[in-house]
């Protein structure tokens, strides 16, 4: 569970600033991107032919972390792309070592057109005077999800921490606090961890934080975890965590005044996320 801002598992540097799921290799070796270097928007970012949302289908950017549950990121890709969402990814270093696993893991592997960041990407783009990745991504993106959300990345985004491009994405996102009470774009997080991280003081802690921003969070479920441990901790299933996304991206548009009725979307309401009393929620701890 280490999702540093350093280490090998970043991609090779010099390896541009395009899509890095692109051509052969793997992520945590910096996949493919066989575009030259160039601006951070070099590889279509922003569309300029595209109407503004709520006129379009929603953009999710997906920030992946360093859990074991990452090996599921392709099943997620394909459950929001289901409902008519156009999705990105922001891996962690740890996560891309994961989604390098998944199809030897007997997992779906992340669609080869689905753009790929890393954060070597972020520091080779950086020029004076040119466009910032993480600041661009999050100008593109109509929804942030994390899934998985690790206890070190959870640990970050609560206190501020922006040492990688996801957390950068993150800090720079505008949460709803006492300064700022609007709610700008949704941000839906997954977590996923050992059930005795799961029930730590600080996990308690780093969600209240989060949900005070108006994060969504998607609890975790009971299982057999991956280190054979039975408890909960494994992140919610892939289609659960889409509807979530779905619901609050179509939530926070009919708050902004609307949406092309033309443009239909496919997400189901969940009760999980009307009615939860778990007292396993570290989140429903006593102060």
């Amino acid at each position: 569970d280490g999702d540093g801002g350093g280490g090998s598992g970043q991609a090779r540097a010099g390896a541009g600033t395009g899509p890095s799921n692109r051509g052969g290799g793997h992520f945590s070796e910096g996949r493919g991107a066989e575009e030259p270097p160039g601006r951070v928007d070099g590889p279509g970012l922003t569309d300029s032919h595209e109407p503004d949302a709520p006129f379009r289908p929603p953009r999710v950017l997906l920030g992946v972390t360093g859990s074991v549950a990452a090996v599921k990121a392709g099943e997620l890709v394909q459950a929001l792309e289901k409902r008519g969402a156009k999705v990105r990814v922001v891996t962690t270093a740890a996560g891309a070592r994961f989604l390098d696993s998944a199809q030897e893991s007997g997992y779906q592997r992340l669609p080869s057109d689905v753009e790929v960041f890393t954060d070597e990407q972020e520091w080779a783009s950086c020029t004076v005077g040119e466009p910032v990745l993480h600041i661009e991504l999050r100008k593109w993106a109509d929804v942030l999800c994390v899934a998985p959300l690790s206890a070190n990345s959870l640990a970050k985004m609560a206190g501020g921490l922006c040492d990688n491009l996801l957390t950068c994405v993150f800090r720079a996102w505008q949460l709803k606090d006492k300064h700022w009470n609007h709610w700008d774009k949704p941000v839906v997080v997954a977590p996923a961890m050992n059930t005795l991280m799961w029930r730590s003081r600080f996990t308690a802690l780093h969600l209240k934080t989060l949900r005070k921003m108006s994060v969504s969070v998607v609890p975790p479920v009971s299982k057999r975890l991956a280190c054979g441990d039975v408890g909960r901790g494994a992140m919610a299933d892939p289609e659960v965590i889409a509807n979530k996304v779905m619901i609050d991206y179509r939530t926070k548009n009919l708050l902004r005044g609307g949406m092309d009725t033309s443009i239909s979307f496919s997400f189901d309401s969940d009760p999980a996320f009307t009615n939860n009393t778990d007292s396993d929620d570290p989140g429903d701890f006593p102060d």
